[in-house]
C-alpha cells in the first residue's frame, strides 16, 4: 500500500454515490398516502381545540411514554418556552445549562427574566457534570436544564438527587434522544417536564413540530395558555385562577399544523422499528472503527440505550496515523475522508460560550435586562469532547447498509495506508505490532 492509492493524492475515491447521502427524513408511502388523503377529506388545516389529529398524536405520545399530559408545539423551541414559563421561574433567578447543547434550550430563558448558567459536560459524552452542577448552585439558582447529547442519557439520577436535595426544577431536553433509555426507563419521563423536537432531521420528524409531556397538570395547564389559547385552553385548563385566562391565554400561539401531526403521529408509530434499525446499523459502524486505527466509536455506557442515536460522533485518536513519519491532525484525517467520497465533517454546532448572546449582558432588547449570562470556565471537559470529534452521517434506513460498508472500506483504506508499516489494519482483520516504522 501507498499513498498514491489515497484520493487525497490522486488515487480513485472510494465511495462515489453523489452526495448527499443522508436521505431524512424518509418518509413511507403509507405516510404521503395520509397526508393526501387527509387534504382530499378537505379536514381542517387549523385545529384549535386540540382534537382530531392531534388529539390522536398526543394519545400515541402519551402511550409511548405512559405520561398523563402531553402538549405539542409548532417547533420544539416553542415547546421549551412553554416549560420554561409553565415553570413559573421567579424573574432574576439563574438556569443552569450545559456548555454543549443546542442553543435553544437555553435562549428563550430571555423572554422569561431568567439568566443562563453555562457548566462544564463529560469529555466522554458531551453531557452536563454533575459535579459542576453542584460547583454552579447558588440562591438564585432555579432550574437545571439537561440535554441528553447526542441520545446519550445524562447520568439521571445523580441529577434528580441534586434537584431533590436543593429545591430545583428539572427540565429534560429530549430532542436527541427519542427512545433512549436509563437504567431501562425511557428519558423525558426523570424531569418535571421534557421537551422533544419533530424538526425534519429529528428521529420523529414532522417537518416542523415539537411537544413537551410532564406529569404536572399545573405545568401542563400554564402551558396550554402560553400559546394554546381559546379552544384547547377552555377545555383543559380547569385551575379556577388560570380559567379565567383561558380566551385569550398568554398571548402567543404554538399549535402544531395538522399535516404536521399527521405526519408525526406515522412517524411515532415507527419509532420502535426506525431505533431498532439504527442500531443495527451503528453497530456496522461501530464495528467497523473499532477495526481501523486512529479512530473509534462514540462511549455508550452500559447502563443507557442510545434510542433515536442523533447524528453519529466517532472520535479521531492523534499520533495514530502519519504522512511521511509525521502525525496527521483531525482536519487533515477529515479531508482525506472527504477526498475517498465520505461526508464527513466537524460538528456544525459550536459550545455555548463561543456564541455572542452568551458573552453579553445587553443583546439589543430592554425588557432582557434580567440577562445576565454566567460563565463558569474553563471547560475543559468541552473542549476535550470537541476536539478530535467527526460527524458521520446518521443513516437511518438499513437500505444504506451498502454505503455504510463503502465507508468502512473506506476508514480501513486509510487506516491501512497511513498506519506505522507494523501497525497495518487489512480490511476485516488487524494485527499488532510494536515497532514505531511508518510507510514512507
Amino acid at each position: 500500500m501507498n499513498y498514491s492509492e489515497l484520493a487525497y493524492f490522486g488515487g480513485e475515491p472510494t465511495v462515489k454515490k453523489i452526495k448527499p447521502h443522508l436521505e431524512w427524513p424518509y418518509l413511507s408511502d403509507n405516510c404521503i398516502n395520509e397526508v393526501t388523503q387527509y387534504l382530499k377529506d378537505r379536514k381542517p388545516l387549523s385545529i384549535a381545540d386540540g382534537s382530531g389529529v392531534v388529539f390522536e398524536l398526543e394519545q400515541v405520545i402519551k402511550d409511548y411514554f405512559g405520561i398523563d399530559y402531553v402538549l405539542t408545539t409548532n417547533s420544539g423551541s416553542n415547546a421549551l418556552h412553554s416549560a420554561y414559563v409553565a415553570l413559573n421561574l421567579k424573574v432574576g433567578s439563574e438556569v443552569i445549562v450545559p456548555v454543549s447543547t443546542f442553543h435553544a434550550s437555553i435562549t428563550p430563558a430571555i423572554h422569561c427574566g431568567l439568566t443562563p448558567v453555562l457548566v462544564d459536560v463529560s469529555s466522554e459524552t458531551g453531557n452536563i457534570s454533575p459535579s459542576a452542577i453542584l460547583e454552579a448552585i447558588t440562591e438564585k439558582t432555579s432550574c437545571i436544564v439537561v440535554t441528553h447529547m447526542f441520545g446519550h442519557p445524562v447520568d439521571l439520577n445523580e441529577i434528580v438527587e441534586i434537584c431533590n436535595r436543593h429545591g430545583l426544577k428539572l427540565i429534560e431536553d429530549c430532542s436527541h434522544s427519542f427512545g433512549s433509555t436509563y437504567f431501562d426507563r425511557k428519558v423525558g419521563t426523570f424531569g418535571d417536564v421534557a421537551v422533544f423536537s419533530m424538526q425534519a432531521t429529528k428521529t420523529v420528524p414532522a417537518g416542523e413540530g415539537g411537544f413537551l409531556i410532564t406529569s404536572d397538570r399545573d405545568i401542563y395547564e400554564r402551558a396550554c395558555l402560553l400559546g394554546h389559547y381559546r379552544g384547547r385552553s377552555a377545555r383543559d385548563v380547569q385551575d379556577p385562577f388560570l380559567k379565567q385566562f383561558a380566551e385569550t391565554g398568554y398571548g402567543l400561539k404554538y399549535r402544531i399544523h395538522p399535516l404536521a401531526a399527521v405526519i408525526a403521529k406515522n412517524e411515532f408509530l415507527q419509532l420502535e422499528k426506525r431505533i431498532s434499525e439504527r442500531n443495527r446499523i451503528t453497530s456496522v459502524i461501530s464495528q467497523g472503527l473499532e477495526e481501523s486505527n486512529g479512530i473509534i466509536p462514540p462511549i455508550i455506557k452500559e447502563y443507557v440505550t442510545m434510542g433515536g442515536f442523533f447524528g453519529y460522533r466517532a472520535r479521531y485518536i492523534e499520533n495514530k496515523l502519519f504522512i511521511n513519519d509525521r502525525p496527521i491532525s483531525v482536519d487533515e484525517y477529515i479531508g482525506i475522508l472527504q477526498s475517498e467520497g465520505l461526508e464527513v465533517h466537524r460538528p456544525s454546532v459550536p459550545p455555548l460560550d463561543q456564541m455572542p448572546i452568551f458573552r453579553h449582558n445587553y443583546v439589543g432588547l430592554e425588557y432582557a435586562n434580567h440577562w445576565k449570562p454566567r460563565l463558569l470556565e474553563p471547560y475543559l471537559g468541552a473542549r476535550e469532547f470537541y476536539k478530535n470529534l467527526i460527524s458521520i452521517p446518521s443513516f437511518m434506513s438499513l437500505d444504506s447498509l451498502p454505503l455504510i460498508n463503502e465507508y468502512i472500506k473506506a476508514i480501513k483504506k486509510v487506516s491501512n495506508i497511513l498506519s506505522p508499516v507494523t501497525l497495518q489494519y487489512k480490511v476485516g482483520q488487524h494485527t499488532h505490532g510494536l515497532n514505531d516504522e511508518r510507510p514512507r
